[in-house]
């Protein structure tokens, strides 16, 4: 099936919202076996109550990716129900377990909200989006969840030993406006803060990007509007990208232009400027919103499209074809991770935004190749790919000149170590082994 053909949530979840299905009727599956005689020992898990093997190395769906100040890689492993973090992105060699888990109590279980129904401090379904403050804390996107959790410093008092079974601090599960105007988050896909810690969070089902005035700040003494928006430190949202008002949601309302969304999915801020960047998935584009932002406000500059009242897909230097990642260096180089061409492209820094014609590509064999769809990598178990092979969803960067990619074709994240001198390997890898595919999503479907 053509990727323009799918719809549009499809192509956002590239990879697990059939795996969830499938993990839950294995959960009744197993459930259900519990009525008769129970083994004492089990060969092939390491526990009973999974039907495939789940570790602290292995990664299934991942989505969005960032890595904070101190060098930490948090990841969202959208088919396991958890994020995965390690202590150090620019030291891990390949297939280095995690040293952190939430949303789960350890590293050998996945169950969407920890096989229960409802969802809890601990849990998580579905997760799609990672991203730190200037403390070091974490936010999550559940999204299927339809919140918004943050955790306080998740490697605080770190010594080696891993960590699992961590608590939400703070959660988001509306807008939270006065004057009977509160709507619950809907599908909550990808998270951002800036350098005042105000976040921002990219709403897929309504087509909007909301923006919470530091919401962890204390002792704010601050008047808000009617509605209860205008102040920092607390869970009301302050300002909406790609609608008119707060309360607006839907794909493009009013017709295609500089002010309107359609799916955002990933997103980044330049750390020198606090301007944000959001991959608009389903205009095929990449737009930029100039701080400070405001409600309603148009973007600045557009990538992938010739202006603001286009959005076809394809491939090429100044098209892509649903992009899902933004990411953005500490001298204003532009990453975007194209998806559906199995492409990598960067954007040379410029005045005041970084140019709009690709400077380096990934994911071709050829760094100068911006014509061509990359293969992607195998998909499929046990496959061979190649170091240069994936299909990127988030991307992020460590400080040190090393680009990271999140391939969710091929469960694995590549890490390129000098992406100011690129070459077209992945010189590290994390979920992997070798350079050979696993498709757990695949053991899972087929092993009942």
């Amino acid at each position: 099936m053509a990727l323009g053909k799918i719809s549009r949530r499809w192509r956002i979840c590239l990879v697990g919202i059939i795996v969830v299905a499938a993990s839950a009727g294995t959960v009744a599956a197993i459930r259900a076996a519990a009525t008769g005689p129970a083994a004492t020992a089990v060969l092939g898990e390491a526990v009973f109550d999974t039907n495939y093997f789940s570790n602290a190395s292995s990664i299934a769906g991942p989505a969005q990716i960032t890595i904070d100040s101190a060098g930490h890689l948090y990841m969202a492993d959208l088919s396991d129900n958890r994020v995965l973090g390690w202590h150090s992105a620019s030291s891990f060699a390949n297939n280095d377990p995690a040293d952190l888990v939430i949303g789960q109590l350890d590293f050998l279980h996945t169950y969407a909200n920890q096989g229960g129904g409802a969802a809890t401090a601990t849990s998580l379904n579905s997760p799609q989006g990672v991203a730190t403050d200037s403390d070091g804390n974490l936010y999550v996107a559940d999204l299927l969840n339809n919140r918004v959790t943050e955790y306080t410093s998740p490697f605080a008092g770190f010594t080696g030993a891993p960590l699992a079974g961590q608590s939400a601090n703070f959660t988001i599960t509306a807008t939270n406006l006065g004057l009977s105007e509160s709507q619950n988050l809907n599908q909550p896909a990808a998270v951002a803060v800036d350098g005042n810690n105000n976040l921002f969070v990219s709403e897929l089902a309504g087509s909007r990007v909301l923006e919470f005035l530091d919401p962890l700040a204390t002792g704010v003494s601050c008047t808000p509007n009617a509605d209860g928006s205008g102040c920092a430190g607390d869970a009301v949202v302050d300002v909406v990208l790609g609608q008119s008002s707060l309360t607006n949601t839907g794909c493009n309302v009013g017709g295609l232009g500089a002010s309107t969304l359609c799916d955002p999915y990933g997103m980044a801020v330049d750390p020198g400027t606090n301007n944000l960047y959001v991959a608009d998935h389903s205009n095929n584009r990449v737009l930029v919103f100039p701080a400070p932002i405001s409600t309603g406000e148009s973007a600045a500059q557009v990538w992938g499209q010739p202006n603001f009242v286009s959005n076809f897909f394809g491939v090429g230097p100044d098209v892509f074809n649903f992009p899902n990642g933004v990411a953005l260096d500490g001298t204003h180089n532009l990453y975007v991770s194209d998806t559906g061409n199995s492409r990598a492209l960067e954007y040379a820094a410029g005045a005041p935004y970084p140019s709009i014609s690709p400077s380096v590509s990934w994911g071709l064999g050829n760094s100068s190749d911006f014509t061509h769809t990359g293969p992607g990598g195998g998909g499929y178990l046990g496959s061979t790919v190649s170091p240069s092979e994936f299909r990127g969803v988030g991307l992020a960067l460590d400080g040190k000149g090393g680009l990271y990619i999140a391939d969710a074709l091929n469960n694995r994240i590549l890490a390129f170590d000098n992406a100011l001198a690129p070459t077209e390997s992945g010189t590290r890898e994390l979920g992997h082994g070798q350079w050979v595919s696993r498709w757990p999503s695949l053991s899972r479907l087929t092993s009942k």
